[in-house]
């Protein structure tokens, strides 16, 4: 099967996935930020002040008719330059020379005021069709801004005829007319905008910014939470999904704190092993991932199969011994195999160190299988150890003797379990893959990477091995609902191996 390496596009259901999940925060947001707006408007935000002059092209004359299309575009052109020239430094100067706005505003200096009172100009045309052109001023006092817009009303039918060179009409009357003026400061008016439309912006802003935040997190966010992340991550089916369960501290990441260095898998094999006192949702699960292995590997007589992982500390030691525990109380003979000589720990599994073990078998050191098989309890689960840790686990396992083994054991057990180190960290599992008839994958919730398991898959693809399926552990009995896991106990401590 193909794995999917192209990133899923953002869909609807994704959008609507991050609201659900953020709509309490949004909502406590909404109300924090409004409250913060509403304070602001009241207590703090300055009200500004405003004036507007509405001014307007005089361009009739007897020898013309002022109706005619020429003249109405002579006269829209003349009120467009004048929008334009309303905010300039020329206008400008001329008002503060004038009016002696330098003073009155208590600038330092002509240059200062002018570059004050440009700032707070605002000049525009009714519409691009017309004659009727305003100026507007505003500033954070009334006084201030009513001085601005008289001087400015002043002006304005003097300076922009003297720059475009306009002759008065034969009547005399001004080029450029005042026909709205402000004549006083009760004209001048006050803007503040409402504490309530302050209130829903800061509300809607502050929704908007946790909704961004946790759909950038869930956008970056690689990490394993449940079944349907893997779905979506490969094409393989999901073969078993292993419950938290157990005593004790869970397994977790442990980083250094003073120095960068690699992740250490802190892990913990206490009570793992599957006994007539485990949880009935732990053995219903290991039941589930039997009844999916035996059907998966119904086609091959005496299978060997390889089970790893992406990474350390996913719980794939405690997997295949329990794997290989509930095909044994079927009464099926089991070979469970601690291949991964790097970093054995069959050990704290069954309470057991032999001396020899497979790395002697593939060594030549012991030549006699019998004699380092070891028997669980009264079980048909024959368990055989790591040994001594070798310098070359890759070489051995890739060696002729393991093949040689391998065709031994086939005679005796009907089915042989390789637990192997994790593929996504040294290539000792795929060392094996001419030898195996499938793997397993194992991921563990809220721990193994998305992007880290495709790169397990990959690497069993790149040496044509067949991927039995994923198993997924470390699933919080809860979240998959009373119907998947009714006999969960509220008072059971929860543990992840």
């Amino acid at each position: 099967m193909e794995n999917k390496n192209l990133e899923k596009e953002i869909t609807f259901a994704d959008l609507w996935k991050v609201f659900k999940k953020s709509i309490v925060f949004m909502l406590i947001a909404a109300v924090l930020f409004g409250s913060v707006g509403v304070a602001y408007s009241l207590l703090i935000d300055e009200p500004e002040y405003k004036a507007t002059a509405t001014f307007w092209v005089n361009n009739t004359s007897s020898d013309y008719d002022y109706t005619s299309q020429a003249q109405t575009s002579a006269a829209v052109s003349i009120a467009s330059s004048c929008v334009y020239l309303a905010s300039t430094d020329i206008v400008v100067r001329r008002a503060v020379q004038d009016y002696d706005l330098t003073n009155k505003l208590k600038s330092k200096g002509e240059d200062a005021c002018v570059k004050e009172v440009m700032k707070m100009i605002n000049a525009r045309q009714v519409d691009k069709e017309t004659v009727i052109f305003s100026v507007t001023v505003t500033s954070d006092h009334r006084v201030k801004t009513f001085e601005v817009i008289n001087a400015i009303q002043g002006v304005m039918p003097l300076v922009p005829p003297e720059l475009l060179g306009l002759k008065q009409n034969e009547d005399n009357a001004p080029m450029i007319a005042l026909i709205g003026p402000v004549t006083g400061l009760a004209a001048v008016s006050e803007v503040k905008t409402s504490a309530a439309v302050v209130a829903i912006i800061c509300a809607f802003v502050g929704a908007l910014a946790v909704y961004a935040f946790f759909f950038v997190r869930d956008l970056l966010d690689k990490l394993v939470h449940d079944e349907n992340t893997i779905k979506e991550a490969v094409n393989y089916p999901i073969v078993g999904a292993i419950p938290t369960w157990g005593n004790g501290e869970a397994a977790k990441k442990k980083i250094s704190t003073f120095k960068k260095g690699p992740v250490i898998a802190v892990r913990n094999y206490e009570d793992k092993l599957l006994s007539p006192d485990s949880p009935f949702f732990v053995t219903e699960a290991f039941n589930t991932l039997r009844t999916n292995f035996i059907y998966s590997a119904a086609a091959t007589k005496n299978p060997v199969f390889a089970i790893t992982s992406e990474s350390a500390g996913v719980g794939k030691t405690v997997i295949s011994s329990n794997l290989a525990l509930a095909l044994a109380n079927m009464g099926k003979r089991v070979l469970l195999v601690e291949s991964d000589m790097r970093c054995p720990s069959f050990n704290k599994v069954f309470g057991e160190k032999p001396e020899h073990g497979l790395s002697e078998l593939l060594a030549g050191i012991v030549s006699d299988t019998k004699s380092v098989v070891h028997s669980y309890k009264e079980t048909t689960l024959d368990v055989i150890f790591c040994g001594q840790i070798p310098p070359n686990p890759s070489e051995l396992l890739s060696g002729y003797r393991m093949q040689e083994l391998l065709d031994e054991w086939k005679g005796t057990y009907d089915y042989i379990l390789l637990d192997m180190p994790p593929i996504g960290e040294v290539f000792d599992a795929g060392a094996v893959s001419a030898f195996v008839n499938g793997y397993i994958l194992a991921v563990r919730c809220n721990y193994s990477n998305v992007n880290s398991v495709k790169g397990a898959v990959d690497a069993i693809e790149s040496v044509n091995g067949n991927i039995l399926g994923v198993i997924v552990n470390d699933i919080d009995p809860k979240s998959r609902g009373n119907h998947k896991y009714g006999y969960y106990e509220k008072n059971h401590d929860r543990q992840a191996f």
